[in-house]
């Protein structure tokens, strides 16, 4: 893998939840870090929710290695404002600490 293929320029974020007056909370997400990574699509299907179709892509992303790092967060694609929310855990790419590579799957905000 050479870094020229880390063509795409992502922004990972943490959720993040704040209490209101009303003693509930609202939702946010936080800016972890920004950077580029390869993506590669994977499949494509329809499924039917609340009475019309959807569809899902699946992806899968590279970036370089970092600590920590958790399948809760989220990725946002900057020029196209696309998410990607993680489907499986980060593997360390030959455990060498340069790569993690997951599934994604193309996510409304």
């Amino acid at each position: 893998m050479q870094s020229g293929d880390l063509k795409h320029r992502i922004q990972c974020e943490a959720q993040t939840r704040a209490s209101n007056s009303m003693g509930g909370a609202t939702v946010t997400w936080t800016t972890i870090f920004t950077g580029h990574c390869a993506l590669w699509p994977l499949k494509g299907m329809e499924t039917f929710e609340g009475g019309r179709s959807v569809a899902v892509a699946t992806h899968r992303l590279r970036i370089r290695y970092r600590k920590p790092f958790k399948a809760t967060w989220r990725f946002k694609e900057l020029f196209t404002d696309k998410y990607y929310s993680i489907v499986t855990e980060p593997i360390d790419m030959g455990d060498r600490h340069q790569w993690l590579e997951m599934m994604v799957k193309e996510t409304r905000p």
